[in-house]
């Protein structure tokens, strides 16, 4: 991923986080599968971790996004 990449991806996790608020949460992991899987970053054995950083800079949502995702 580039640059560009990254800030689509950020405001797509901004958008679902912003969905989930009227969503029911099974409906809204279903529909976000894969949105997770793009940004996780999955060492064998151990747990999943955003791919939150490109640069220097933090793309916040993307951390955001993984996190409520893996709460629920």
């Amino acid at each position: 991923m580039d640059k560009i990449d990254y800030q689509i991806t950020d405001h797509l996790c901004e958008e679902a986080l912003i969905e989930l608020e009227v969503t029911e949460p099974a409906d809204w992991i279903i529909k976000h599968k894969i949105l997770f899987e793009s940004i996780s970053i999955k060492p064998i054995g151990l747990p999943s971790i955003a791919n939150q950083y490109y640069q220097g800079v933090k793309y916040s949502f993307i951390g955001k996004f993984h996190s409520k995702y893996q709460q629920l």
